[in-house]
């Protein structure tokens, strides 16, 4: 007798994407378990007319092709990504809680290769791979140095303590993980997910098979906006280890170490390999070390830039 399965709840915060949500909209209906799918629900952070057309122009070919699944349009004034989240997971239904980018699609075995994962390894969440997609070249010479900014992520992050970290773009829990802890609306990325798992005390498990592609436009990749990313992020990084974490003085002082050797270290390679890739890692660090000490705070983001 075949096992009864979770049903499953995806949900996308979106941002003035509509273009890139239907694309991602348009790869749940190609799932091959998309009968799973009980909700469908999109976070439109803005109040976007357009992310409205978007959304009810595919109403009836979800109801066609996945009758038992509801596609549901929320709205929310400019909270940012996390609170847009947090609302998707209270009104929507499924035992499992799905949560993908507005700008990732998924492979038609990503939802049974997610769902499927998570409740065979029999853990509270599970991550999957993401691929980068990109219309034109990367920035600089070497991927590596910036796949993480873009978050490309093909191995699992992990905490200090070896505890895998999922990634919001691609990552699904329990329902009853989120009784333990949501996620915190004030926190940016690139930590909000390890602050999660944190509080929710959550056991984790990274799972390779169950990959999306995520997409960036032209317009993200270049440079001047890519410095400015890699800034916010090592800034929110080092405010986090300082503020929310309240590491010790010594243990920041240490993260201020690496963080001078990494900016040294990338500016050289700059010079060498005529790398601008490079420039990258420089200013995420830099910022990163200068947030750890105190010497700037993380700053207020726009709510255009909440990624």
């Amino acid at each position: 007798m075949e096992a009864v399965r979770s049903t499953v709840s995806v949900v996308i915060p979106t941002r003035f994407r509509p273009e890139a949500l239907r694309k991602c909209l348009l790869s749940l209906l190609g799932q091959t378990q998309r009968k799973r799918l009980t909700d469908v629900m999109v976070v439109d952070d803005g109040s976007s007319p357009a992310t409205r057309a978007c959304v009810s122009g595919l109403e009836k070919e979800f109801a066609k092709t996945v009758p038992e699944c509801r596609l549901t349009y929320l709205a929310q004034d400019s909270l940012g990504a996390n609170a847009a989240r947090n609302l998707g997971i209270r009104e929507s239904r499924g035992s499992i809680v799905a949560l993908m980018d507005d700008d990732a699609v998924a492979p038609e075995t990503w939802l049974e290769e997610l769902a499927g994962g998570l409740e065979r390894a029999g853990v509270d969440a599970a991550g999957g791979a993401i691929r980068l997609r990109v219309e034109g070249p990367l920035i600089g010479k070497h991927r590596e140095e910036v796949k993480s900014l873009f978050a490309e992520v093909l191995e699992p992050a992990r905490t200090d303590d070896g505890r895998v970290v999922p990634v919001t773009c691609n990552m699904a829990a329990r329902r009853n993980v989120f009784d333990r802890a949501m996620f915190d609306e004030t926190v940016r990325p690139p930590v909000e997910e390890i602050d999660w798992l944190v509080r929710a005390r959550a056991a984790s498990v990274f799972l390779p098979d169950a990959w999306l592609w995520h997409e960036k436009s032209p317009e993200e990749l270049r440079l001047a906006a890519a410095l400015r990313l890699a800034w916010k992020r090592g800034s929110e990084t080092g405010w986090w280890s300082r503020v929310r974490l309240r590491r010790p003085l010594s243990r920041r002082l240490r993260e201020a170490g690496m963080s001078a050797w990494t900016v040294l270290f990338s500016v050289g390679h700059v010079a060498r390999r005529r790398c601008v890739g490079g420039l990258l890692t420089a200013a995420g660090e830099a910022a990163r070390l200068l947030a750890v000490l105190g010497l700037i705070n993380r700053g207020v983001r726009s709510p255009r830039s909440w990624r």
